[in-house]
């Protein structure tokens, strides 16, 4: 019986011991994964914190075609709200408009690549009916609630694009200027050899002093000049390149 007593005791010291430490793994085992799930809250804190206070527009959407996220600037310049535009779908129908359907395609692509895409200069029309042209780029960005989701950004270069017109309209003027001063210095001279032989013509007619090989001749310097005239080569501005 005291052997039968020892050997109960020291299951019962076994198993005490097994629970204390599987108490003790537990324990340690939670509070580690509570601090990780506050790290990684941490972290998707800071990470909206940056996409939505950067200065270019920024969208999170998954293959589902939910929209996950757009910042403040994206909801600025384009006037939308994230309520308005929280699935793929509506962000084409008012972005794109007659194009929507064109885009699907193209968007549906972003979630096959494993890479940066450049996607380049694409105008989209605002809620009031404002054009923009957006400069987009998209990167996968792995798997959000077990879908491929890809983040996008763009930087608004209307104004840029603004600026390279009103660039060029003012070279097309400093062309249009020179090339009237060509006009004018190439056709100075011809033009007063016409108005001489005319005068002159014009003389001898009221004169009486009328002779018809003058006439064919003076007639033949005119023709002459014209022809030379209508030679003369005017080149035509070019476009410049972009800044």
């Amino acid at each position: 019986m005291i052997i039968f007593d020892n050997f109960e005791n020291f299951n019962l010291f076994i198993t005490l011991l097994f629970i204390f430490i599987f108490l003790f793994m537990s324990y340690y085992i939670i509070k580690k994964l509570a601090r990780d799930i506050n790290k990684l809250e941490s972290n998707r804190i800071l990470l909206e914190t940056i996409i939505n206070e950067s200065p270019n527009p920024i969208m999170l959407h998954n293959e589902e075609g939910k929209v996950l996220m757009v910042n403040k600037v994206l909801e600025e310049l384009s006037e939308y709200t994230y309520k308005e535009i929280d699935t793929i779908d509506k962000w084409r129908k008012h972005i794109y408009g007659k194009k929507s359907s064109s885009v699907k395609s193209y968007i549906d692509n972003l979630y096959k690549y494993n890479h940066r895409v450049e996607e380049g200069e694409i105008t989209i029309k605002t809620k009031s009916g404002k054009k923009l042209i957006w400069n987009f780029s998209s990167t996968p960005i792995g798997y959000i609630n077990n879908q491929k989701s890809v983040i996008s950004s763009a930087m608004d270069i209307t104004k840029l694009k603004d600026k390279d017109n009103l660039l060029y309209i003012q070279s097309r003027h400093a062309a249009m200027g020179e090339m009237l001063s060509n006009i004018s210095h190439q056709w100075r001279q011809p033009l007063s050899l016409i108005s001489t032989i005319s005068t002159g013509l014009e003389l001898t007619f009221n004169n009486k002093n009328f002779d018809e090989k003058e006439l064919k001749k003076s007639m033949q310097q005119i023709n002459n000049t014209v022809q030379y005239l209508s030679l003369i080569h005017i080149s035509e501005p070019t476009r410049p390149e972009r800044i």
